[in-house]
C-alpha cells in the first residue's frame, strides 16, 4: 500500500502525469477513490478530478533499430512446423500455466508446432519450469533467457508468432518488439493489448477466453503462410523511438510553458 501512497501524491505534485497507456491511465484514475479513505477521515476525493485532467497518454518509445535488418537471414523452412515465441518473463502475472495449457489442447489436437522460450525467470530452477522444459523438449527450438541483444533478436525473426496469456500488462513492449520482426500477435482482449493494433487486427489477432486462445492459436498456425506476409512491421513502427520522441517533445515543452 506505501507504493499505491506514493504514486499518488507524487502525481499530486507533478505538472503533469504521463501513462504507458489509456489502460494504465484509466485503471490508475479508477482505483483512486478508494485509496484515501484508508488513510483520512475527510477523504480529498476533490483533488482526483484535477489529477485525471493532468493525466496523458504517452506511448513508451522502443529501441527497434536494434532489430533490424527485417528479414532473417534464412528463409523459413517450409516443411517444418512454425514456431510459437513467449517472451514474457516466467511470473504469476504473466500466467505461463495457461500458455502451457494451450500448448497441451493443441497437440491433443493433433496441431504441429515448434517453440521458442525466450522470456526471464525468476527462478530457473523451479520445478515447473523444470517440468515444462522436460515436456516441452522434442519441439523446443530455444528455452532460456537470450545470450546478449543479438541473439534475442534473432530469436524473434525466426519466430512466427507471439504469445500472451498476462493478467498484468501497461504496455507491451516485448510484444511490439516481435511484432516489428514478423510475429503475428495472439493475444488477451484486455490490458493494453487492443491499444497495441488496430481494430481491424482485433477479430484475428484477439483473444477473450482460454479456450478461444487455442482457436486463436491453432487458426493462426493453420493460415500462418498467408498470415506472416501481413503488414506487421508497419503496425508496430509508430512506437520507435524516432516517432516516439517528438511526442514526448512536445509534452515536455507544453510542461514547461505551463500549459
Amino acid at each position: 500500500m506505501s507504493y499505491a501512497w506514493s504514486n499518488y501524491t507524487s502525481a499530486l505534485a507533478a505538472d503533469a502525469v504521463l501513462f504507458n497507456s489509456d489502460f494504465h491511465r484509466t485503471s490508475f484514475l479508477a482505483a483512486l477513490p478508494e485509496l484515501p479513505s484508508r488513510y483520512h477521515d475527510y477523504q480529498e476525493l476533490d483533488l482526483i478530478e484535477p489529477l485525471a485532467a493532468k493525466s496523458y497518454v504517452c506511448y513508451p518509445g522502443i529501441d527497434l533499430a536494434r532489430h533490424e535488418p527485417y528479414a532473417p537471414a534464412t528463409a523459413p523452412e517450409p516443411s517444418l512446423p512454425p514456431i510459437i515465441l513467449w517472451n514474457s518473463r516466467w511470473d504469476y502475472d504473466k500466467q505461463p500455466e495457461q500458455f502451457f495449457a494451450a500448448l497441451e489442447a493443441l497437440e491433443a489436437q493433433g496441431i504441429a508446432f515448434r517453440l521458442i522460450m525466450a522470456g526471464d525467470y525468476v527462478d530457473p530452477q523451479a520445478e515447473r519450469f523444470a517440468a515444462a522444459r522436460h515436456r516441452w523438449a522434442h519441439c523446443t527450438v530455444h528455452w532460456g533467457y537470450a545470450a546478449d541483444a543479438a541473439s534475442y533478436s534473432r530469436l524473434l525473426h525466426q519466430a512466427d508468432l507471439v504469445v500472451s496469456t498476462a493478467a498484468q500488462e501497461f504496455f507491451g513492449i516485448s510484444v511490439l518488439e516481435a511484432i516489428f520482426c514478423g510475429c503475428v500477435p495472439v493475444l488477451p482482449h484486455r490490458l493494453s493489448y487492443p491499444e497495441l493494433l488496430p481494430p481491424a487486427y482485433h477479430a484475428h489477432c484477439l483473444y477473450h477466453t482460454p479456450a478461444e486462445l487455442v482457436l486463436r492459436l491453432r487458426t493462426t498456425l493453420e493460415q500462418i503462410s498467408t498470415m506472416r506476409h501481413w503488414a506487421w512491421r508497419e503496425l508496430a513502427l509508430p512506437y520507435a523511438w524516432a516517432q516516439a520522441a517528438p511526442r514526448f517533445d512536445a509534452r515536455l515543452a507544453q510542461v514547461a510553458a505551463g500549459r
